[in-house]
């Protein structure tokens, strides 16, 4: 099938398929937003909660999935956010995390912001966690819901991996 990308058409969704396609891969890119059209890329324009079956088989039956999809904007304080954060960064998530099979490896991405602002240093993964505000509180309970499923056993590799947030 290829390798999924979830959240395709954003920053970082967008450059993964341009370097997964330029190292030969086949790549299903589902996103809300169209992209411009590329060889070895299947779009699905689909928001990952809605029933799409061309979604489910994707998740179902791919070789690889990156979940980068998600309500992006720590700062972001529009009256709706806190409901699109947690649509879109954990029901997505257990959406993804429920369809894609135990076998087939996951990279779930998520947020520097989950260690709660600058430190003197650079963020660690090995760093107690302390979300301040909506948005990192997101992505912690996104990343909880990955930590539960590595925790069957029966996982196979799932990694969720935080990013450093832009200066913007």
């Amino acid at each position: 099938m290829g390798v999924v990308v979830t959240g395709s058409s954003g920053f970082i969704g967008a450059h993964l398929v341009a370097a997964l396609t330029a190292a030969g891969q086949e790549v299903v890119a589902i996103d809300r937003r169209p992209a411009a059209a590329a060889d070895h890329v299947v779009e699905i324009v689909a928001d990952l909660l809605d029933i799409d079956d061309a979604v489910e088989t994707a998740l179902r039956t791919s070789d690889a999935v990156f979940h980068l999809a998600g309500c992006p904007g720590v700062r972001d304080d529009a009256p709706d956010v806190a409901h699109r954060r947690w649509r879109d960064n954990v029901l997505a998530t257990e959406r993804v995390l429920a369809a894609v099979p135990l076998r087939t490896p996951l990279v779930v991405t998520s947020s520097s912001s989950v260690y709660g602002g600058a430190l003197s240093r650079g963020c660690r993964e090995a760093d107690a966690l302390r979300p301040q505000g909506g948005y990192a509180a997101s992505k912690v309970a996104a990343e909880r819901r990955c930590a539960a499923r590595m925790a069957t056993g029966g996982a196979g590799p799932t990694v969720h991996r935080r990013r450093r947030k832009s200066a913007t």
